[in-house]
């Protein structure tokens, strides 16, 4: 009997990488043992698409699909086995979203799958649980537009992620397969796993697909998204500092930020004791684990994670906030000088509605980079031509900038 073997992440484990790999080995035609189907072809390596099921896994979870129909999900299960072209292959499922499936979902899921023929296994990715929630709690930044700082999003979280997770894997009924997140040879595992030669892993590319954000990233999107209050926004901002700048180092927590980790996982709920499943116990056993090198999660000291904010990635942020706002003028960054439109009856109509969020936006920026921060203050400006508190602020910006390039002379 042919095999499945059903992926499900965790999310924070490097799925994105392994994901992307499967598809160029599949392309390639590098398996002797195993298929990824998939049926969107991805064009780059580097695009974050949540793997050749991610249409199922979606339809699976309540969250995103509330009313869920049996033959919808068949229907879908159906369309990407037909792209199985050796029946008698191991076929590899891929996606996050297989880790948030409630009992029922899950139990109809794997049902089908074995009506279909197939032997049904899952493979999860263990991180500890401070790097996993660490990294989660970027990916709330990145992507859903939180305002919260680390100290205030996580004891909840820590409470119920764990206990969230251990569930839904729990829930299939099937044999589980625990990896040990290390993303160094997390690929060669994996494939050595699923029945294929570990080399293979050298034919896939040497990148990061996804990161975390450095600290500087962290406040200027935190500042974004009380400023803008809209997600969308600071999803586009995000996927393009991590296209652009991708081998960016990611922060590292604070002593604060440790000791409310702490102190939250300690009130998980059940508590960890109470789970004696030999496989729930060693999921655990890995939530639990130090880093790989505990020291390099924690900042040397206060100042380390407290540097200003580069240039090329306010530049990044600025222009795709340009863009969000529909204004065709820009600052030009490169000359280091605004060249505004003279076209102030058009700008003006364009610019009054975020006069507030362009000066919030410029004051966050004065202390880290003042020309930047100018730039911006001269769209508020545009919006409300006659505002004297925003012309104050122009005309001190101006003599400091004046200030500073006399001292440079």
């Amino acid at each position: 009997m042919p095999k499945i073997y059903i992926h499900a992440g965790l999310p924070k484990t490097g799925s994105s990488f392994l994901q992307n790999s499967f598809e160029l080995l599949e392309k390639g035609s590098h398996f002797k043992n195993i298929t990824y189907p998939f049926i969107q072809d991805h064009e780059s390596f580097y695009d974050i698409h949540s793997g050749n099921a991610s249409d199922i896994g979606q339809y699976l979870s309540p969250n995103l699909h509330p009313i869920f129909l049996k033959n919808q999900l068949y229907s879908k299960v159906d369309s990407l086995l037909e792209q199985v072209l050796d029946k008698n292959k191991t076929v590899v499922f891929s996606s996050e979203y297989f880790s948030t499936v409630p009992k029922d979902r899950a139990i109809i899921f794997k049902d089908y799958l074995e009506k279909k023929g197939y032997e049904v296994e899952l493979i999860v990715v263990i991180r500890p649980l401070k790097e996993l929630l660490f990294s989660a709690y970027m990916q709330n930044i990145k992507r859903d537009g939180s305002t919260l700082h680390f100290v205030d999003w996580i004891d909840n979280i820590a409470k119920r992620l764990p206990a969230f997770y251990i569930d839904n894997i729990m829930s299939y009924k099937v044999p589980v397969n625990v990896i040990k997140y290390n993303k160094v040879s997390l690929f060669e595992e994996l494939l050595t796993l699923v029945g294929e030669d570990k080399n293979l892993h050298k034919i896939s590319k040497k990148a990061i697909v996804n990161r975390s954000l450095t600290r500087n990233e962290l406040n200027l999107l935190l500042n974004i998204n009380s400023i803008f209050n809209n997600s969308h926004l600071t999803t586009k901002i995000s996927d393009k500092l991590l296209k652009e700048l991708p081998n960016k180092l990611p922060t590292k927590m604070t002593i604060e930020e440790s000791l409310a980790f702490e102190k939250s996982i300690a009130k998980t709920i059940p508590p960890f004791d109470s789970y004696n499943d030999p496989t729930e116990k060693k999921i655990i056993d890995f939530f639990m684990l130090d880093s790989d090198h505990p020291n390099s999660l924690l900042a040397k000291n206060e100042n380390e994670n407290d540097k200003s904010i580069d240039q090329e990635t306010l530049k990044l942020t600025l222009n795709v906030i340009k863009d969000h706002i529909q204004i065709n003028s820009t600052p030009n960054f490169k000359g280091g000088t605004s060249e505004l439109s003279s076209n102030h009856d058009s700008l003006h109509n364009i610019c009054r509605p975020y006069v507030e969020k362009f000066r919030g936006i410029s004051l966050q920026l004065k202390k880290h980079h003042l020309q930047l921060a100018l730039d911006i203050m001269n769209f508020a400006q545009l919006g409300r031509p006659n505002g004297p508190v925003i012309n104050k602020e122009i005309a001190q910006y101006k003599k400091l900038l004046n200030k500073s390039q006399s001292q440079e002379k």
